[in-house]
């Protein structure tokens, strides 16, 4: 029996599966081509039938990463198979805890698919490569990311929501932090009153308290700092939930926390500790505008505490999957 042909007869079954929404046809069609001998092709698109199950598991979804892994293997220098294989990571992130370590497994999947022409001229690929960013908080990769899917689809409306949504959410964050959060003076020294004094108190031999100014950009070991809420920004996918923070010395800043629910979020004078804090600048131009402000990224609210306590459980809100990370 030849293989090929086989695999081509399993192929063309499971387009016409895949037509009628028979997708348990369509794996069971790539599971017997493997069953003759395993392919690149038959692997990856088991990894792709696989994540449009409804109600994933974490074990699935990490079997769809083993075996989009298995297919590069097969040849390391297939552009397509380490694309489905970030798509794979890019599932994971969304459905498996939005670990920031599964994004950048995702982005260097993504690059590594980059030598492949085939993969450059499709617009999903710069599409997932620009959310793969903006939830690493690389904005500027992100914008970039997304106007190239445009320039190789014009009509791709999801991809102008995001990029519309992005250049929302940084113009809101800028204007929020420049202005402290646009309250009145007295209230924003009610605020640094309330804030002084806790910041004393959170003091200890353990870890080193500073300020915002002190953080250097990236981790920050053994380092904690106290900073209070002044606003909130919620993008479009109500993730990262933004807040608007100043820190004791009247610096102010953003602080982006992932899986999160809004509606249980800190809020307006809820002071906040951060450990280890992870901090970056956003210093870009957007359609001729100058942005920049501070930024510490929270992977889990359960690595923060507010008002000297830590949060509970049903605080954890999933992210949902807005990209095109199925294929």
């Amino acid at each position: 029996v030849n293989v090929i042909d086989v695999y081509r007869k399993q192929w063309y079954q499971r387009r016409v599966r895949g037509k009628k929404g028979d997708k348990k046809g369509a794996r069971n069609c790539f599971e017997r081509a493997l069953g003759q001998q395993k392919n690149k092709v038959s692997l990856r698109n088991l990894s792709i039938v696989m994540r449009h199950k409804v109600g994933l598991t974490k074990e699935e979804i990490e079997e769809t990463v083993r075996i989009s892994k298995e297919a590069v293997s097969l040849d390391i220098s297939d552009g397509t198979s380490w694309y489905i294989l970030g798509n794979a990571y890019l599932a994971q992130f969304f459905l498996c805890g939005q670990a920031s370590n599964v994004l950048k497994c995702s982005l260097n999947a993504y690059t590594k698919a980059s030598d492949d022409q085939k993969v450059l001229s499709d617009p999903d690929y710069y599409y997932n490569k620009a959310i793969v960013s903006k939830y690493l908080d690389d904005y500027r990769s992100a914008l970039t990311y997304f106007s190239e899917a445009l320039s190789v689809d014009p009509r791709f409306a999801e991809c102008k929501k995001e990029l519309e949504s992005l250049n929302d959410q940084i113009s809101k964050t800028h204007s929020l932090v420049v202005n402290k959060g646009k309250l009145k003076a007295k209230k924003v020294a009610a605020l640094m009153k309330s804030l002084k004094e806790k910041f004393y108190s959170q003091n200890s031999s353990k870890v080193v308290m500073v300020p915002f100014s002190e953080l250097e950009n990236g981790p920050n070991k053994e380092k904690v700092f106290n900073c209070v809420l002044v606003s909130s920004v919620v993008p479009m996918g109500q993730t990262p939930f933004v807040c608007i923070c100043l820190d004791a010395h009247d610096t102010c800043f953003a602080v982006n926390i992932y899986n999160i629910d809004t509606f249980k979020a800190p809020k307006l004078g809820d002071i906040l500790t951060i450990p280890f804090p992870h901090r970056s600048i956003v210093d870009i131009v957007v359609a001729g505008e100058a942005y920049c402000f501070g930024l510490i990224r929270v992977d889990s609210p359960f690595q923060i505490m507010v008002n000297n306590r830590q949060l509970s459980n049903d605080v954890l809100a999933p992210l949902k999957l807005t990209t095109t990370a199925m294929t």
